[in-house]
């Protein structure tokens, strides 16, 4: 019996679950959803894994949003900078 509570999840487990659930919701209202907002979900998880979640965002259609505090390597990005508590776009 591989199962376990939910309460015993690693914070990266609970993430993929998330998404995991994220992604089923889009796909059962994609005719009314076409937006995905995904925040500090990257926090979480590994280099590989958040690489698994940057492909399954680009297997589904409409406006996805990834916010997070970890670098991360996609083919568009906004990039915003805060400095002395001002947050602005750019390096």
């Amino acid at each position: 019996n591989n199962m376990h509570p939910i309460t015993s999840a690693t914070s990266g487990e609970k993430s993929r679950i998330a998404f995991s659930i994220a992604l089923a919701l889009h796909k059962i209202y994609s005719t009314k959803l076409e937006l995905m907002l995904i925040d500090e979900f990257a926090s979480s998880i590994d280099e590989t894994g958040m690489l698994y979640t940057i492909e399954a965002l680009n297997t589904i259609p409409g406006i996805k949003f990834l916010i997070s505090h970890i670098p991360v390597e996609c083919d568009n990005e906004i990039l915003l900078t805060k400095y002395n508590g001002i947050t602005s776009l750019g390096s």
